[in-house]
């Protein structure tokens, strides 16, 4: 997926720095406004896909050019951050509110994701060399809608990169050890070909030095098996962020 542009207009420094760190794991880096003067050209000319704006700091001439860009792009998408009072309410019609403290991670993607316009279905490759962990997420994901899901399965990296090079899935979920090819050589693979779609590590009893090795050829997203993260509600808010900004 391509990189997404996402622009925060905000002057609460604990909104940018979580904003930041909720995309770590993507390729859409947020573009951080403080002055609202200097947003309507960025709308104007940037042709964002996101807006985290906080309503405090919406002026006439920034909430046309948000109006203006809605007209020409169906899909863009604008996320009000803080309270916003009941004269200000109709300021713009934000497509969902945050409250004033930013969330819990999965809170935030649950929320996002509902409202970004997603592919229909999102495919799935699942790389692990345990059949169990296929299952889960085909007995989860298949019977989801709105969007639908197809979930495929490899057992290692020669399997997987097979999978891809016919189809590419929207987001790869890579295990790294495994027999035959590992995660961490596919994925260094994939990176160097500039072919790998968005990845969710999802290991278990993964060394340091294994995490660092991987992180010199990307930033994808780690989920270690067992944790809270890794519960299917948490993987699928993740999975739709990463479909959708890379």
């Amino acid at each position: 997926m391509p990189k997404r542009r996402l622009i925060v207009l905000q002057n609460d420094q604990a909104w940018n720095d979580y904003l930041i760190e909720a995309f770590n794991d993507t390729p859409s880096t947020p573009e951080i406004v403080t002055s609202a003067a200097a947003a309507p050209p960025l709308i104007r000319q940037g042709n964002p896909d996101v807006v985290f704006a906080n309503p405090s700091l919406l002026t006439a001439p920034l909430t046309a050019a948000l109006r203006m860009h809605r007209t020409s792009n169906a899909d863009f998408r604008v996320f009000r951050l803080g309270f916003s009072s009941a004269a200000s309410a109709s300021i713009y019609p934000f497509d969902d509110s945050f409250n004033e403290i930013p969330p819990s991670l999965y809170d935030f993607q649950k929320q996002l994701a509902h409202h970004l316009p997603l592919p229909d279905p999102i495919r799935l490759l699942i790389v692990d060399d345990e059949p169990g962990v296929g299952e889960i997420f085909q007995d989860y994901f298949d019977h989801r809608t709105q969007p639908t899901f197809i979930v495929e399965t490899a057992k290692n990296g020669v399997e997987a990169e097979v999978e891809i090079q016919k189809q590419p899935p929207h987001v790869l979920i890579l295990d790294i050890k495994m027999p035959e090819r590992d995660g961490r050589e596919l994925y260094r693979e994939l990176r160097r070909r500039e072919t790998a779609p968005p990845t969710i590590v999802f290991f278990d009893l993964v060394s340091s030095d294994e995490v660092l090795e991987i992180r010199k050829w990307g930033s994808p997203a780690f989920v270690e098996k067992g944790s809270r993260s890794s519960a299917m509600p948490e993987m699928a808010a993740l999975i739709k962020k990463l479909t959708y900004f890379g």
